[in-house]
Order: structure tokens, then sequence, then C-alpha cells
């Protein structure tokens, strides 16, 4: 299709896409790399009026004309109209097929699973082998579950034969972009759209009016300002009209149009004054039900009969103000809807908005469109317009829209919960109340500056001290990253505060035990547990004595107190399950945390995988998410570093998925950088990502879930001796002595890295306050790895070969063969003067523990050591298969070869679903394929697959 070839416009007229050939052309190649089977995505953005969606049915036609499946979301349409509103309906639409109708409609009705249906759209589109077209327009109106497939699955399908087409608002991009990591691309990446130029302005003009303008014409689409929607609105004006002639290919104005009409207005609402009186008026009753809206509706809506509007509908679609968007009514643009809507009477206008929430309310109508109304129901009634309703009224719409909207679109419920508290009085106590109930809401829907700015207002409005309590609570969570010392004053005063509600003491002690600060930490679990537990136990209430014996269980285990950590976290587990309380899986998080640091990693390992079982199955996301990262720690303890890599990707995508705070993010970036120190890796900053440079940067986050040593990785890794000069002067002990968060990447092995590093940059003293924290450590534990650890530390800073001797064989009694072999290497240092043969055995045994865990960077390393020994490096074993799986993927492979779903793949491997799909793009990218069958056919054609 050349450039000028015309796409039929919905008002039937032959009309060509002027002034946009860079932007056509970029679409057209991402039809053809459809065509080719690789993948595509086109972020278009551009201000409303800027032909967004006719670029949108270009790509849609030219993808048909190529027998592409399209699935088209049209944002806010109405279900069950034949309009594909959702991502999830335009999946299922007879063209695609990708899923069946019913689980459509249970995806758009379950919004609160929407990380799992994210996960079923990905198994759909990747099942059907075949190219096909997402196109989604207007994305800044989407459901919920669609934002976050768009977002989401361009880059996990990367690799499938599937092409991305999405418009928004470069507004709403921008501010979305301000809330949100990710965004839907890079602004860079995108096509922006800007306003035509003149020569495009007469393109267009002309295809309408049939010739090219004369001087006249073109002096008055000059007004126009090059926005495509006023040029267009001006000239099917003038044509409409019927005050244009044609002469030798000019097109005039016949009468002084001009003159008789003010060409400053807006020709988008001068349109309307070109209808019958009835068409103009239904135009303008419609407009109040939002840019798609159905005949039923506006019959319900008018009153009127359905022969009485069958007429004006046919002269509205003939204009071009409406479209039939299969079964339903669709205005032409939404400034089109907004133009009908302005022109209403102010008192008709409200009295209609009004009705509209009613009809959409009475109807059980989504959730999204219902909220949207609810919010232009009650628009004006500040203004106290005529037919607005009451402050009293507007409260009752906004609130029983609210408890609608609240679990199904949280930045809709972001807005709704707004508006509440505008229409609240001022100084009301019923504002204090609603402040405290708005703060969750704003977290939930990300705008974290709102959530503290009311926190902060209702602690100032003297809020009733549980309310105070949750809002503190609150703005500590929000200021541990950027003020730690406000997170220590709010926790400070909400301890002191009369709370009525033992749970809420709970929590308060339980959110005082992370590590915000180390400092603070340190003094929580002195002070702070003493002076809660009082106050739990003598309410007698079994919610908060289960949630405050979590805490005591991790105060315990930062103080590295194991065993009476493993009785307060039976003790927190019985009496969860006997109240029905949602926190076991935390419990088994605690006590698979501590097999892991007490040095049994294989039964963590199998706890663990029961336990990400359960949690999919039960589908609880934010249990999915730390138990999935404390599985990447415990892969890494083992050596499975491939897998560990896996895990950690998959962690990060789920926090994205669910919109996790970010330190989780950055746990899973400090597996992938200790992972980085074993294998070879160009430019380890690249490839960790922005989280990493910014974890490791942040001065807050040195003290919270090992930040130090995360730039100490990323400096070594680097060869940034500067970096680790700097950072291991700084005061390590009382930062290490209370050991890691639980669930988080550190490990008190970490010690061992460090005391290797200050050692090299010639600081002793502080290898020796190591050494004491590590002494300590295995006095009040009596675990072997401790143990371990500080016979490794001691071996490093004395040069004892013996010492080392017996940290070696710790290791190997709890399976850490990194460690294992950290601590052989280190012996074979040590001895290489003394020694020489001695020092090749150590450095062998190394090699062999390394090739086993394919450390490849850690290995050239070990070899480069026998060689300046004089020894021949043996030959390196890999752990691949000939197509260079390793174990863990031929294991998916072997379930997908027997056409197994990710989700059932996950069940038999105890693995979450995202894992499992994670492992199979890494598939695909190591076999060069972009489907499941050419997966399946690859394998078989090398014999390493069951037939």
């Amino acid at each position: 299709m050349s450039d000028d070839e015309a796409v039929v416009g919905s008002d039937g007229v032959a009309k060509s896409i002027r002034g946009r050939d860079t932007e056509l052309a970029r679409l057209r190649h991402a039809v053809s790399a459809l065509r080719e089977g690789k993948s595509a995505h086109v972020l278009v953005l551009g201000e409303p009026g800027a032909g967004k969606s006719t670029l949108l049915d270009f790509v849609c036609d030219a993808a048909r004309a190529a027998s592409i499946p399209v699935a088209l979301v049209r944002a806010g349409g109405i279900p069950s109209a034949g309009v594909a509103a959702t991502l999830a309906e335009a999946l299922s639409a007879p063209n695609v097929a990708a899923i069946d109708t019913a689980t459509a409609t249970q995806m758009d009705s379950s919004v609160e699973l929407r990380y799992w249906w994210v996960q079923e759209l990905e198994a759909a589109i990747e099942r059907l082998a075949q190219p096909v077209l997402v196109v989604i327009d207007d994305l800044q109106f989407a459901d919920e579950l669609t934002r976050l497939a768009a977002r989401a699955l361009p880059l996990r399908l990367g690799r499938s034969p599937v092409a991305w087409v999405v418009a928004q608002r470069t507004r709403d991009f921008e501010q979305r972009s301000t809330h949100s990591r990710g965004g839907s691309a890079a602004l860079d990446d995108a096509i922006v759209l800007p306003r035509l130029d003149e020569h495009a302005v007469f393109e267009v003009a002309a295809d309408i009016l049939g010739g090219a303008p004369n001087t006249e014409i073109r002096t008055l689409l000059a007004h126009a300002d090059g926005l495509p929607l006023r040029v267009t609105s001006y000239a099917r004006e003038l044509r409409d009209a019927g005050v244009t002639q044609l002469s030798e290919g000019v097109v005039s104005l016949a009468v002084d149009y001009a003159g008789e009409h003010d060409y400053f207005a807006d020709p988008v609402e001068r349109r309307f004054g070109l209808l019958s009186l009835p068409a103009r008026q239904l135009a303008l009753s419609a407009s109040v039900l939002g840019l798609q809206f159905t005949m039923t509706e506006v019959l319900a809506l008018t009153g009127l009969r359905a022969g009485q509007i069958l007429e004006p509908v046919e002269e509205l679609l003939r204009s071009g103000i409406l479209h039939d968007s299969g079964g339903a009514l669709e205005f032409e643009h939404e400034i089109v809807r907004s133009a009908a809507e302005a022109q209403l009477d102010e008192g008709k206008r409200n009295l209609l908005r009004r009705a509209a929430y009613a009809l959409s309310r009475d109807d059980g109508g989504r959730p999204t469109t219902l909220g949207q109304r609810a919010l232009r129901a009650v628009e004006h009634t500040e203004f106290e317009e005529e037919g607005a309703p009451s402050r009293v009224d507007a409260l009752a719409i906004v609130e029983d829209a609210l408890t609608i909207v609240l679990d199904e679109d949280a930045s809709l419920a972001a807005d709704l919960i707004e508006r509440r508290l505008q229409l609240l009085d001022v100084s009301g106590a019923g504002l204090r109340a609603a402040m405290a109930d708005a703060i969750p809401v704003m977290l939930h829907a990300g705008r974290m500056a709102e959530a503290r700015e009311l926190a902060r207002r209702g602690i100032a409005a003297n809020m009733d001290p549980d309310e105070e309590v949750a809002a503190r609570l609150a703005l500590a969570q929000l200021t541990t990253l950027d003020e730690p010392r406000a997170t220590r004053e709010n926790l400070d005063v909400a301890l002191r505060l009369p709370v009525k509600s033992p749970v809420l003491k709970a929590r308060l002690a339980a959110l005082s035990t992370r590590p915000y600060t180390t400092d603070y930490l340190y003094d929580a679990l002195e002070l702070v547990l003493p002076a809660v537990r009082e106050t739990v136990l003598a309410a007698k209430d079994d919610v908060a004595l289960s949630t405050f014996e979590h805490v005591e269980a991790i105060a315990a285990f930062h103080r590295h107190e194991w065993a009476f950590a493993r009785e307060a976290i039976s003790r927190a587990e019985e009496r969860g399950q006997r109240t029905g309380g949602s926190e076991t899986w935390f419990a088994s998080l605690i006590r698979v945390s501590l097999l892991r640091s007490v040095g049994r990693p294989l039964d963590a390992l199998l706890s663990i995988d029961r336990e990400i079982r359960a949690a999919d199955e039960r589908r609880q996301a934010l249990a999915l998410l730390h138990l999935q990262l404390v599985r990447a720690n415990i892969l890494l303890d083992l050596g499975r570093l491939d897998e560990a890599e896996i895990q950690a990707e998959a962690v990060r995508e789920l926090a994205e998925d669910i919109g996790a705070e970010w330190t989780v993010d950055v746990g899973a970036v400090s597996i992938l950088a200790q992972i980085a120190v074993h294998r070879d890796t160009p430019d380890v900053r690249d490839r960790l990502g922005p989280a990493a440079a910014r974890f490791a940067e942040d001065k807050v986050a040195h003290q919270r879930l090992g930040g130090e040593w995360t730039e100490l990785l990323l400096a070594d890794i680097s060869g940034d001796r500067t970096t680790i000069e700097m950072r291991t002067r700084g005061d390590h002990y009382r930062s290490r002595i209370l050991g890691p968060p639980v669930g988080g990447a550190s490990d008190i092995l970490d010690d061992v890295y460090f005391t290797r590093l200050v050692l090299e940059n010639g600081m002793p003293e502080r290898a020796r306050n190591v050494e004491s924290m590590a002494r300590e450590r295995a006095r009040i534990t009596e675990a072997p790895i401790a143990h371990g650890v500080l016979d490794h530390v001691v071996g490093l800073i004395d040069g004892n070969p013996r010492r080392l001797e017996s940290a070696a064989r710790v290791y190997k009694e709890i399976s850490r063969p990194l460690a294992e072999a950290a601590a052989w290497e280190d012996l074979a240092v040590a001895q290489s003067v003394a020694d020489s043969v001695t020092s090749a055995d150590a450095l062998r045994r190394a090699h062999t523990l390394l090739s086993s865990c394919d450390a490849t960077r850690s290995l050239a390393r070990v070899e480069g050591r026998l060689r300046d020994l004089g020894e021949r490096p043996p030959v390196r074993v890999s752990t691949r298969n000939a197509l260079g799986l390793t174990a863990a993927e031929q294991r998916i492979v072997d379930r997908a070869v027997r056409n197994e779903t990710a989700a059932e793949i996950a069940a038999y491997l105890y693995l979450s679903r995202n894992t499992v799909t994670a492992h199979l793009r890494r598939i695909y990218a190591k076999l060069d394929v972009r489907s499941r069958q050419q997966m399946i056919e690859v394998v078989r054609a090398h014999g390493v697959a069951p037939r």
C-alpha cells in the first residue's frame, strides 16, 4: 500500500492520511516484521485530535490485507455489544479466538487477579503460534488489566510473532511515566504526532472538498492550527453546507460564507449547528453517556421511542459525528463528545449526567463506566448549578460508586476518593475519617505524593488516635527511602498514642522491625517490642497476638536467636491457623529463612517449593513474590546460577506487575549482581538495569537490604577500586551484626567477601571488626554456617590454611559449593609460596566445584592461578546438553513437549507460572525460535526431548 493510497473513512469519503509519511512507514515496517514472524512494538503519542485513531485504522487495514488477525481494543467500550472494550474481549473475538468468551468475561470481572490474568493472556497469545496484531486505542481510558498487559506483554512476548500498536494521549503518557516504573514504552522510541504542516493541511482539505482549496479557503483553514480533527471539521462544514464550487481542479467559495460565520469559533462545535433539531438534541443528550453508548441507553435516557430516534441517528452517522461500532454507537472523537456536552444548558446537562449514572447503576453496568459517570454527575456540585446534586447527594453518589469501583480499578477509585474529600466539609470529623480511608487507596493506585499529603493533613486536623496511627504508619512507609529521620519520628509518635486497636499496635511493632534504617531497627528490637508486648497480651486478641508473634520471630531472627525464632513462628502459625489469619505463608517464609540460615539449603528448597505452589494456587501475589525471592537466594546458595538468575528475573517481573515496593526488586538485583561475580558479564550495570544503579547509589539503601553490599559487588565486578576503598571505610559492624532481613538477598557469607575486599584494600583493622562480629554470631547461633564463616574470616586475616580448610569442609556439609570453592581458592592463595602442591590441589578442588556451577568468571580466575603455578587446568565439565540447555531448562522442555501448559508445568515442578514462562522465554532465545511448536521441533530434531 503506497503512502497516497486511500483509506475509506467512516463517512464513506475516500481520504488519504496526509503529512504522516514517516509514521506510516514505521507502521508498515511493524506489519512487515509481523509477516516474517517477528515481533514489533509501536507506541503512538499525540494530543487529542492529532489523528492517532486514523493511524490505528490504517495499521489494522494493512494487517487484515495481509491476512493477519487483529485484536482491536477501543478503550471504554461496552461489553456484549460487539465492541472490543478490553484486551480480554479483543482476544476472544472470532477473528482471533485466543481465548474463549467465558474466560474473557471472567477476566473482566476478576480484576483483583489481574496478575494471573496477564499470565493467561501471555500463554493464550503464545499458543496461537501465528502472527497477530494487537491494537489498543486510548490506553489512558483502558481497564487495569489492559493497561498492565500493554506494559508487560510486549517485552515478554518479544520473541513471538506479535505486533503491538498502542495509542495514548501525550499528556497521560507523561503523567503515568512519572508515577510508575516502566510505562508503555520509552518516549524516545515512540511515534509522537506533531501538528500538520501547511502543505498537509491543504492536502487533507483537498481530499474532502474534491479539489485544491483556493487562497480564501486556505486562509480559513489556517485557523485549524494544523490539528487534524479541526482541519477535517472545517472542510466537512464547507462541503456539507454546499457553499463550494470546483473549477479546473480548484475549489473556491460560491458565497461569502466566511463573512456570515465566526471562523474563530470552534469548528467542532459549529458542526452541530448544521444538524436538524432532533439530531442535534439527540447528540447533545447522548454526550453525557460517554464516548460509546447503546441505543437502549439513549432510549432510557431520553424517554423517546425507537421510531423517534432512527432518523436522527442516521443523520448523525452520515455527518460523521457518530460511528457504528458493531452494535454500539460511538462519537467520532472525545473532542466531539465534549463539544456536544458543552452545548447543553447547564441545568439539563447536570440532570442528564445524574440520570446517566442512575441508568448505569440500575443496569449493573461496568464498574469503570459507572465510576466515570459518577464523577461527571457530581462535577458541578460546589458551584450549585441548576440540576447539580446537593453536597449530600453528591457524596452519596461518590460513596456508592466507590464501593463498586474500589476493587476493580485502583486509579479510578483514587479519583473518586479524591472527589469525596473535596465534597466534605473542610474541618468536619468526616473529613478526617475520609483521609484515613483515602490513604491506602492512594497507595494502591501508586499516588504516593498524594497519600503522603493526606496523611500529613489528617494528622494536622487532629485525627482519632487509631486513625492517626494508621496515617503515621503510612507516612513511615512513604518516607523510608528519602527521609529516615521522619520515619523514626512518625513511629515514635505512633507508639506513644493511646491506640485502642491491639492489632494496630502489633502492626506498628511489625513496621518498626523492618530495616528502614539500621540504627532504628536496632533500637526497635530493644525498645519497641517490650513496650508493645504488654498492650497486645492484655488485649487477649488472637489476631493481634498472631501478628505480634510474627514480629517477635522476625526480631529473634535478626538477633540470630534462631531457636527462639523457631518457637515464636510455630506459635504464630498455630494461632493464625485457628483464627483464619492470612499470615501463614509469612510464617513459612521465616521458617524457610531459618533453614537457609542454619545451613540446610536443600531442606529449605523443598519447603519453599511447596509454599510457592500453594501461594500460586491461592493466588496470593505478595506471598508469591517474597517466596520466589527466597527461592532465588536458596538456588544461589546451592550454586544453581542459571535457575537463580531465572528466578530473580521472575521476581522483578512480578514486582512490576503488582506494583510492589522497589526494595523487592533490588533484592533480585542483588542476586543478579552476586551471580555476575561468578559469571562473565560484559557490562553488568547495563545488564542489571536502572534499579541496580539506583539501589547502589541511594544513600539510604546502603542501610537496607545490603545496599552497601550491592555497590561493593558492582564495583568489584567492574574493577572500580575507588568505590571499594570509599565504601569499605564506613562503619560496617553495626549494619551487619543484625544479619539479613527475612527473605532478603543478604547472607552471613557476605562477610567473607567483605573481609577479602578490605584486606585487598589494606584495611586490616576493618577485617578484625568483621572477625569480632562473626565470632559473636557463632556464639549466639551455634550454627555450622556461622562457625564456617568464622573459620573463613580468621583464615583470610591470618593466612591460616587449617582454618580455611575447616571452613571448606563445613561448607561442603551444608551444600554451599560456591562458598566451598572460595575457601579452597583462598587456601591456595595462602599456600602458593610455601607449598605449591597443596595450593594446586586446592585450586583443582575449587575448579571442580565451580565447573559444576558453570561459574565461568570464577573458573577463569582459578585456571589463571593454576597456570601461574605451572599446572594445566582440568577440562571444564559442561552442565548443559547439546543445545546448551541447563538441567532446569531441560525439565521445562520435557513437560512442554507433552503439550502441558505453563500452569501444568508449574504445578508439576512446584514452580510459579511466571518462573516457568521466564524459563520458556530463555529457552526460545537460546534456540532462536519464536513459538512452542518451533521449540519442540528443534529439541526433537536434536534428540534432547522425549518422543
